[in-house]
Order: structure tokens, then sequence, then C-alpha cells
């Protein structure tokens, strides 16, 4: 299987968005790896993914039920550093806003290699301080 997977968005001077590709390898295997969790209201949830062989991380996608305007998530690259903390390796995305359409597409500029072991680590934060918790389904676009 060959194909090309999509980049980020950017802006040319001119106000035009403009969409960089990263062609896959011939016989590439896309794979697609789905995670739920629930947020907390008022406040930041982590929610990690590691992978247990190498990986190339290309985007991710978003889709949160009960959300509220002006919820947003981040996503971090991290090293487990036991036994407090991880060590912050790189930032995907900072302050990416939750669309109205409950569905927001992250993609890296061109395909990221991910070694065994590393940590995909999605914050997201809630502004309602009532009523129910957002729910986030997370589709990790990776391929080997």
């Amino acid at each position: 299987m060959s194909g090309t997977i999509a980049g980020s968005r950017g802006r040319e001077e001119d106000g035009v968005q403009a969409v960089v590709v990263e062609p896959a390898a011939l016989n590439t295997t896309i794979r697609v790896v789905g995670k739920m969790f629930e947020a907390n209201l008022d406040g930041d949830t982590p929610h990690e993914t590691s992978f247990g062989e190498e990986r190339w991380l290309q985007g991710v996608i978003l889709e949160v039920e009960n959300h509220t305007p002006g919820d947003y998530a981040a996503l971090y690259v991290t090293m487990p550093n036991p036994p407090n903390f991880d060590v912050v390796l790189n930032q995907f995305a900072e302050t990416i806003y939750i669309k109205p359409s409950k569905q927001t597409i992250m993609m890296v500029q061109t395909s990221t290699k991910l070694p065994a072991g590393l940590k995909l680590k999605l914050v997201y934060h809630s502004v309602a301080t009532s009523g129910p918790k957002p729910v986030v389904y997370i589709d990790y676009v990776t391929w080997k």
C-alpha cells in the first residue's frame, strides 16, 4: 500500500492555508490507535499512551462529547523518569481549542519518530464547573 499522510496546516503570507504532505514509504501500514477517557471538570486531566514498538506519529484526531466552549487540549511527548515525574521531550500542540463540531484534528508537520517506551501525553482542560463531564475520544494516526 502506498499513499500520503496529510501534514499540518499553516498560513502563507497572503492568508491562504497551506497543507504539507509527507509521503509514506511504500508498503506502509497506517495504524490508528483509539483511546477514550472521561475528563474532570474545571481543570486539567492528563491521559497517557505508549507503544511497545517504534512508531511514526502523523497526527491526532480528538472528538469530545459534553465539551464547553473554551475547553482545550495540549499534546506532549514524555520520557518516564521514575519515581517523581516524566520529562517533556517535545510539545506538539498547545491550547488547541475544541471545535463546536466536537471534532478537532492536530497534525504534525512531518512524521515524527517515537521510540518504544516514550509516552504521548494529552492534557485536556475543561472550563466547565458543573454538568456532565467531557468524554474524550482520541485517535493517534501512526505508521511503522
